[in-house]
């Protein structure tokens, strides 16, 4: 998840020399000024409503540990779509763009279907395990080390900036569960690899982005809170999603606040957004060749900002996309599908209300919502609409027929709509999600990790949606 937002192929050199810092600073203003002035100038269009997805995974043995065989399986697996994630034990996959009308779930879902087969199947020919799952049950704090870092200069450079932002090359977190406490201390950002996601891309139309925009930010809340899958640390039950408090505090220091809920909503353009990103410390002082027009500083710039929905331009296309970053990696193809279509609906239904959701749910609301879902899980209390309501009561008594209407008027396929609609239903009205299910199955079984994620990766295979199945 430290990837991602185009970072773009390493073409530059980095360096700490305050002269090169200095001129990618200035590189980053002038493409800042150009992007707004494109901006302001109506130059970004409105076109079709596409959708892709990133999603990360896990290499595991035969003991269900994590494994540092990503360029093994890589090799193997010969996908274009797949490359190395931050540790050698982590990869992710690229999806192509999608038209959302008509069947673009089902392109999804037949994608991530196609990846986690042909994953499997290599994985197995191989001696391993693929797992999609947002923390890893039986990860070790041995197994985060520089050692198992990916080659790739760019995180290696990511690991000296952060930790000089720092003041300290310690990474030190605490994060207290409803079960557990943690503390541990790293020495880079490889424990950022102890969380896994699946991150969507939801391409918006430039005359209506800042709603869209704005409308992604209160969605994110109750969309996490059904989704949640990482309920585990270092065999620790600490948050539904402790990826969040991990990376949050991974990266962040008093010096340095890179990851990021935001600061506000959006009032009149997205143009707000990188003006506020020349704020932000420079993590990647690259010189890079391409022409200013490309915005290239920019975009790499904007890849170490990490906002859970994170503004990405194409320059090429003239088309605003946002990254939605909160989500975990599994429990199956069908979930992930459906928390895509939750958000998706969502997001185009919030948009188009004639009352703007900052008029009914301010930012510091929203905000409170994304850490008590994290926290919480389905058990997680949310604002809406000036009440503090039942994550699952809300799904099912408005959010559901808010994101309904938003798949009817993205004019997505009626059938497969109210399938993946149905999915999530069925998990607000169980009261479960992957993260509970975890829960119980160790409440049940005991901590036994190795067959907590056995039981897991065959229920993923089988591909029946989480509230179906059983402990």
């Amino acid at each position: 998840t430290l990837n991602g937002g185009a970072m773009g192929a390493e073409t530059g050199t980095i360096a700490n020399d305050p002269a090169q810092v200095a001129e990618f600073v200035r590189r980053l203003a002038v493409e800042t000024d150009l992007l707004c002035t494109w901006l302001a100038d109506g130059e970004f269009g409105d076109g079709d409503i596409t959708c892709g997805n990133e999603l990360e995974g896990w290499l595991l043995d035969s003991r269900f540990r994590a494994t540092t065989a990503n360029t093994r399986f890589l090799d193997a697996l010969g996908m274009p779509e797949a490359v190395p994630e931050l540790a050698r034990f982590n990869i992710e996959f690229n999806g192509r763009p999608k038209q959302v009308p008509g069947h673009g779930l089902a392109a999804m879902h037949a994608e991530l279907l196609r990846w986690l087969n042909r994953g499997a199947s290599v994985a197995e020919s191989l001696g391993l395990h693929l797992l999609f799952i947002g923390s890893l049950p039986s990860l070790e704090e041995s197994d985060i080390s520089l050692g198992n870092i990916s080659l790739t200069e760019r995180y290696k450079a990511l690991d000296e900036a952060i930790s000089r932002y720092r003041g300290a090359p310690e990474a030190d977190i605490h994060i207290s569960g409803r079960d557990d406490e943690y503390r541990g201390r790293f020495d880079s950002i490889m424990i950022e690899s102890a969380t896994t996601s699946f991150q969507l891309h939801l391409q918006v139309p430039a005359s209506e982005s800042v709603a869209w925009y704005n409308a992604a930010v209160a969605a994110t809340g109750p969309v996490l809170a059904m989704a949640a899958n990482s309920p585990f640390l270092f065999g620790k039950a600490l948050w539904a999603e402790t990826r969040i408090p991990v990376f949050v505090q991974s990266v962040n220091s008093q010096a340095l606040n890179s990851v990021t809920f935001g600061t506000g909503y959006l009032t009149d353009s997205w143009a707000e957004i990188f003006g506020e990103n020349l704020d932000f410390p420079t993590l990647l002082p690259e010189l890079l060749d391409d022409p200013s027009k490309e915005l290239p500083h920019l975009k790499l710039h904007n890849s170490t900002v990490w906002r859970w929905n994170r503004p990405i331009i194409d320059v090429a296309g003239r088309r605003l996309r946002i990254e939605h970053r909160a989500l975990p990696a599994g429990p199956t193809v069908a979930d992930m599908v459906a928390n895509s279509a939750l958000f998706f609906g969502l997001v185009a239904e919030l948009a188009a209300s004639d009352t703007p959701i900052q008029d009914t749910l301010p930012f510091e609301q929203a905000e409170r919502n994304f850490y008590a879902a994290a926290r919480d899980g389905v058990d997680a209390r949310l604002h809406w609409r000036g009440n503090l309501v039942d994550a699952p009561g809300l799904i099912l008594d408005e959010l559901l027929d808010t994101a309904a209407a938003g798949l009817r008027r993205l004019e997505v396929d009626a059938h497969e709509a109210e399938e993946y609609l149905h999915i999530i239903e069925e998990r607000a009205r169980k009261r479960t999600n992957g993260a509970l299910w975890q829960l119980r199955y160790v409440e049940r079984h005991g901590k036994d990790m190795q067959r907590l994620i056995q039981a897991y990766a065959e229920q993923q295979l089988r591909g029946r949606p989480v509230a179906q199945w059983s402990v």
